[in-house]
């Protein structure tokens, strides 16, 4: 029986990968789809395991729309999830490690509610920039309004729409991490890795998410080793430009000032600036090559000495962060492919973290690009 399910995912997916061939090159197909291993075809989706964590995340940020619309061509609508295999497990971990990110994704959508979308928020004159910000987050996490505070009363919708937020990066995204919890749940999370000595395990919970949505976060005062764990997620996150949302019932005790107009007007006059130059491919390469003491051709040169590989990798890696520009256009640019530049980048996010004066060096250029 089971090898009779398995050749028909096998044919299956042979059928997905024609549709694939239509509209990739054979380059890609041959070096980033094939490699890629059906593991199970279900009403609702189909699973696909990556070799490596470039594969992964070439295919994902490049090809999972395409990889979509194959599947739901040859076998109707389905959600196309892709991982990485669980090598060297045995029978330890039997089938449950190979589930993990199935059921990761499904207890996302488990926390929030239905019932709770844009399509029936009531908007009017005292919610219209909320929900306009709202709107926005969902749009492009990480981009605009991050971090994305919203304050209200109670029952004046600040729920409803964290929960829309949510739930439209979920449609636009179907791979995305997404934890939403209150922070009575965030605290109560803690107390019981603290107790079970599995702090580990709930730093990397909540630190790999793509979108961390914290309801009722005034609830986090007087907690001094919740705020504290709270404040190193909060900067990972931000840190890798994750999107953060905040929901507060409560303002400010230090300063008992009501929130108004006029309060905000002030704090707005503080916090923003004239609007910045736009940032081009001219000035991240100019600037990396003034400080590398290189020329712009250099850096699109075969040259692979590290005197122009790491410049390369740091521009490569300055056009991601500041430009937003995919892998693709920024191997274009380099007149590299975008698996060169996704290893660029990856390198790179790496060394930040494990070179306290490499990272220095960057975050400098960057603020040289910026103007700043």
């Amino acid at each position: 029986m089971r090898n009779s399910v398995m050749s028909s995912l096998e044919r299956t997916w042979e059928r997905v990968l024609e549709r694939v061939a239509e509209r990739v090159t054979s380059e890609d197909l041959t070096q980033l789809i094939r490699p890629l291993r059906p593991v199970a075809l279900t009403p609702t989706e189909l699973r696909l395991e990556a070799p490596n964590k470039l594969s992964l995340l070439c295919v994902t940020d490049n090809y999972l729309g395409t990889l979509r619309d194959a599947i739901s061509s040859v076998a109707g609508p389905r959600q196309v999830l892709i991982d990485l295999p669980v090598r060297d497990q045995g029978e330890l971990f039997p089938d449950s490690a190979r589930r993990r990110p199935d059921r990761r994704l499904r207890a996302v959508h488990a926390t929030l509610n239905p019932k709770y979308t844009f399509a029936n928020f009531v908007v009017g004159a005292s919610n219209q920039f909320a929900h306009a910000a709202s709107k926005a987050v969902a749009t492009q996490p990480g981009d605009h309004y991050n971090p994305l505070f919203i304050y209200g009363g109670v029952g004046l919708g600040k729920t409803h729409l964290v929960n829309a937020i949510g739930h439209q990066i979920l449609e636009r995204q179907t791979l995305v991490r997404i934890a939403y919890l209150s922070s009575d749940a965030f605290m109560n999370d803690l107390i019981a890795s603290l107790r079970r000595d599995r702090m580990s395990d709930f730093k990397e919970r909540f630190r790999r998410v793509d979108v961390l949505i914290l309801d009722d976060v005034q609830l986090l005062a007087g907690r001094e080793r919740t705020q504290e764990e709270f404040f190193h997620t909060f900067n990972t996150l931000y840190d890798h430009r994750r999107q953060i949302v905040l929901t507060s019932g409560a303002y400010a005790s230090l300063t008992r000032r009501q929130i108004s107009i006029d309060f905000a007007r002030e704090i707005l006059q503080m916090v923003l600036k004239p609007a910045q130059p736009t940032v081009s491919f001219d000035d991240i390469t100019r600037a990396v090559c003034d400080h590398f003491s290189l020329r712009p051709a250099d850096l699109r040169s075969k040259r692979r000495s590290r005197n122009v590989a790491l410049p390369r990798q740091v521009a490569m890696y300055l056009c991601r962060r500041l430009l937003s520009a995919s892998f693709p256009h920024i191997g274009e640019l380099f007149e590299r492919d975008h698996s060169t530049v996704i290893h660029a980048t990856t390198v790179t996010e790496r060394r930040i973290k494990e070179d306290a004066a490499f990272q220095a060096t960057v975050e400098r250029l960057e603020r040289t690009i910026r103007g700043q």
